[in-house]
């Protein structure tokens, strides 16, 4: 696994021999390779916003998760819940004001492909975790209205 992943991570793409590895980079990589498929807006702003979400995926909304999941004991995560629903109630601002349940620019696109693997987990984790967040809760569920998500996504 490592030699395809040098973080030990899925998902891993394998193009010509080389790996391209970590679910961001992955998706800018398919961006380019892929333009008639676009998920990333055309407006400059509007993509430094994907930007800008992705690393709060990255940087704010994960550690804490990531806190959690690994916790032996539940007091070895008590530091990480503040900071977990701290995270999630600025995604539920930001999704409460935007134009539709998407991230940025009222479509469909990457910001939204970036939280998914985040924000399905968050019901694994002790407790109702979505309970107070219904914008977040609305943008799952149109997560999973989506076709394409229907066709990929299993319960295996």
């Amino acid at each position: 696994m490592l030699a395809v992943s040098p973080y030990g991570k899925v998902p891993v793409v394998v193009v010509d021999g080389n790996s391209i590895y970590e679910s961001a980079v992955i998706g800018e990589y398919l961006e380019e390779v892929y333009p008639e498929v676009p998920l990333m807006p055309s407006d400059p702003y509007q993509r430094a916003q994907v930007r800008l979400w992705t690393d709060y995926v990255a940087t704010r909304l994960s550690p804490p998760m990531g806190k959690i999941r690994k916790a032996e004991k539940p007091e070895d995560a008590k530091d990480a819940w503040p900071e977990l629903h701290k995270a999630l109630e600025y995604i539920e601002r930001h999704l409460k004001s935007s134009e539709g349940p998407w991230f940025v620019g009222g479509s469909f696109g990457m910001a939204d492909i970036n939280f998914l693997p985040f924000i399905e987990r968050l019901p694994s984790l002790e407790g109702d975790v979505m309970s107070g967040y219904p914008s977040i809760a609305g943008w799952l569920d149109a997560f999973h209205e989506r076709p394409s998500y229907r066709e990929t996504f299993t319960d295996t």
